[in-house]
């Protein structure tokens, strides 16, 4: 089976970082690293022998760009797929509401210059 290599984007690093802060406030810090320990092996369970398994994201066709995601427990992780090598983008709470949950993350995106910029850099490889 294919192995892929999972590499977390610093601004996914920086969304886990937060979420662990809220729930060493909300659950304590012991509870919070556990939170962090399950939802990173999970990611890393998932994504190292499957990622295609996972679904497109549906701002994948706003973007142009194939993103997919993953949902963990409440979170709801978004990556892309090149080669052999998964890029994990994004980390958020998924929201009851359809639209926070699929119209957050293309404003996120966009209005994230670094990962904007990367984006177009795929659409450009893919159309090659």
């Amino acid at each position: 089976m294919k192995k892929y290599k999972v590499i977390l984007h610093s601004d996914a690093e920086s969304d886990i970082e937060s979420s662990f802060k809220w729930g060493c406030r909300a659950w304590g810090e012991e509870n919070a690293k556990l939170w962090v320990r399950k939802l990173r092996r999970a990611i890393r369970k998932q994504l190292t022998l499957l990622p295609l398994a996972c679904p497109l994201a549906p701002e994948s066709e706003q973007l142009g760009v194939s993103i997919r995601h993953l949902i963990v427990g409440r979170y709801r992780v978004l990556f892309t797929v090149r080669g052999k090598t998964v890029t994990i983008l994004h980390v958020s709470v998924i929201h009851r509401s359809p639209m926070r949950l699929f119209g957050s993350s293309v404003h996120w995106v966009i209005g994230n210059k670094t990962l904007a910029r990367e984006i177009v850099s795929l659409n450009r490889e893919g159309s090659n």
